[in-house]
């Protein structure tokens, strides 16, 4: 039993000492603690957004006038496409889900910090017809995690931004 214990304890030391973080676990450092999300269309990816800001601790403003940075999301869409059809039926077998968001961000001045970008996702999954039920939550929970992920992208977006000091330097 010690000996159980004192490996767990080395592979648990072994794995922090990596860097190892589980997904989603590592905050992002942004220049701006206020941020406002505005949404046109793309309200899953603002709350998911707006989700992740909060737990990297950077206050979600209630509107542009008291953010430091202005985000804006638009046109949040999915597509789907068939990628392949099984040569002796003609029913498609794979399929492929696409998932767009627009994304422009902008300092309280009206300055572009991010000109207009699209973020584009892309997931590949096959269909069986004997378990479209299963096939069905699947796509649901592919659409989830393209949200996710989309948000994420965003976030080492703006996490990217560096804006020079409004101030300039003192002179010596």
């Amino acid at each position: 039993m010690r000996i159980t214990t004192s490996a767990l304890l080395v592979a648990l030391l072994c794995v922090s000492a990596c860097g190892f973080h589980l997904r989603g676990t590592v905050p992002v450092d942004l220049q701006f603690s206020r941020v406002y999300v505005r949404d046109h269309r793309a309200s899953r990816v603002a709350a998911e957004l707006a989700r992740q800001l909060r737990y990297s601790r950077v206050v979600v403003a209630p509107d542009a006038a008291s953010a430091d940075m202005v985000v804006e999301l638009r046109n949040e869409r999915f597509d789907e496409r068939v990628l392949s059809v099984d040569p002796r039926t003609g029913k498609a077998r794979e399929y492929q889900i696409a998932y767009r968001v627009d994304l422009a961000a902008r300092h309280t001045d009206r300055r572009p910090l991010i000109k207009n970008q699209t973020v584009d996702l892309l997931r590949d999954y096959t269909f069986d017809e004997r378990a479209a039920l299963g096939k069905f939550d699947e796509q649901q929970v592919l659409r989830e995690d393209m949200i996710q992920d989309a948000a994420e992208t965003v976030l080492r977006r703006l996490e990217s931004i560096r804006t020079r000091p409004t101030k300039p330097p003192p002179s010596p």
